[in-house]
């Protein structure tokens, strides 16, 4: 094995990172050798005479191909704007790029990344006839990253300020108001009250959704924050979490409510043990296919219109509704910019009249305060016998 080196060493001697690599690797850019291991598996590696090639080997300036992996590299070490972006959004900028040039018919090429051919490239993506509305988003992606990579192209003296400029100028426009979603307290009831109908009240799956959902009305967390937290990033007695990496690579803590904690509590003494907090009855951590699949059981259930964002909408905009200072609810969010948790914020006309209505009447509740007890009421709902009251949830 000393005159092979496997992708991930030849990576790190390189310097580049593994997925640049790899993608060069499918494309067949060098030949790579495949070494079985135990279990089935296997790894690519690469023979000594290519490593020192591909060391030697500077990228070609009008080179498409050579500049995209070069961009890779540059979004996951940090040399663009300073950000180091995580492995999803990567991925997300470069699925993005791939989608406009197949939409736009263009030809790949660095040339192209002028402000007319992004307006007529855009214009080009498909109506979608299922939701009833155009790809805004997917459009606003892709050029977001044509954006990253004119910055990228900017440092290899490829590309100007001016241009730069003139493609951040193009407008897209919406042929429909954007979809954003979030839960009432009754949508609050008819959630949890869906569970009961997805699997059996106080079995192991009952419970297992049950703590996923509170997690994500009560704290506000992505779905990959949540999915990622550890057993070790729980403290119960001082009331927080620690989320780890979050977006940006960005560590924070988030309080927990009193309602949370009893539920948290509750879960860690019967869940199987593993190293992720919401385990699977083998062990496992729970995958992002997995909370799908049962985020769109009890979806079904219940007949609401909802997303795992949309609880996200939810726990800002109760915070908010609650009294806690934008500033806060931001930091919680992991947002670093406050225009982005107002556009999290969904309070209605009716909000607002209760919202003055309890200025003069200090005993009416907080919607925050209430859900809890909205919460309790559904489980008292489900469990005929008292269950949830037996387990101090209540």
């Amino acid at each position: 094995m000393d005159d092979f080196f496997e992708l991930r060493e030849a990576a790190a001697i390189l310097g580049v990172s593994y997925e640049s690599l790899r993608m060069k690797a499918k494309r067949k850019r060098f030949e790579t050798i495949r070494i079985d291991k135990p279990g089935g598996n296997y790894v690519l590696a690469i023979t000594k005479s290519i490593l020192q090639q591909l060391s030697s080997k500077k990228p070609e300036k009008n080179n498409y191909n050579d500049l995209h992996d070069a961009w890779m590299q540059a979004q996951n070490t940090g040399l663009i704007d300073g950000k180091i972006y995580s492995k999803k959004t990567i991925e997300t900028n470069i699925n993005a790029l791939k989608r406009f040039w197949r939409h736009s018919g263009l030809a790949p090429d660095i040339r192209q990344f002028t402000a007319m051919n992004v307006i007529k490239g855009l214009s080009k993506y498909p109506f979608n006839e299922k939701e009833h509305r155009c790809s805004h988003t997917a459009k606003k992606t892709s050029k977001n990253a044509i954006i990253n990579f004119l910055k990228f192209l900017k440092l290899q003296e490829l590309a100007t300020d001016k241009q730069i400029e003139a493609v951040s100028a193009v407008k897209i426009k919406r042929a429909f108001p954007p979809r954003k979603t979030k839960l009432s307290t009754e949508g609050v009831d008819k959630l949890f009250e869906s569970l009961a109908l997805v699997s059996t009240v106080g079995s192991y799956s009952y419970w297992l959704n049950h703590t996923m959902l509170m997690l994500l009305l009560h704290t506000g967390l992505r779905r990959s924050e949540m999915l990622a937290l550890k057993i070790d990033d729980i403290n119960l007695p001082e009331g927080y979490l620690t989320v780890q990496c979050g977006k940006g690579k960005k560590k924070r803590n988030v309080g927990l409510s009193g309602a949370i904690c009893r539920v948290l509590e509750h879960w860690m003494g019967i869940r199987v043990k593993g190293d992720y907090l919401l385990s699977l009855t083998d062990g496992r951590g729970m995958t992002e296919a997995s909370f799908l699949a049962r985020f769109k059981t009890a979806k079904k259930k219940s007949g609401l219109d909802i997303t795992p964002h949309g609880l996200r909408r939810t726990f800002a905009t109760r915070s908010s509704q609650a009294g806690i200072p934008l500033e806060l609810v931001s930091k919680t969010l992991g947002h670093t910019d406050l225009k982005t948790t107002q556009g999290y914020l969904m309070s209605t006309e009716q909000d607002a009249v209760n919202a003055f209505r309890r200025l003069d009447n200090p005993e009416m509740e907080s919607p925050v305060a209430s859900e809890g007890k909205t919460v309790g009421n559904c489980l008292k709902k489900r469990s005929k016998l008292d269950l949830a009251r037996e387990l101090g949830l209540l």
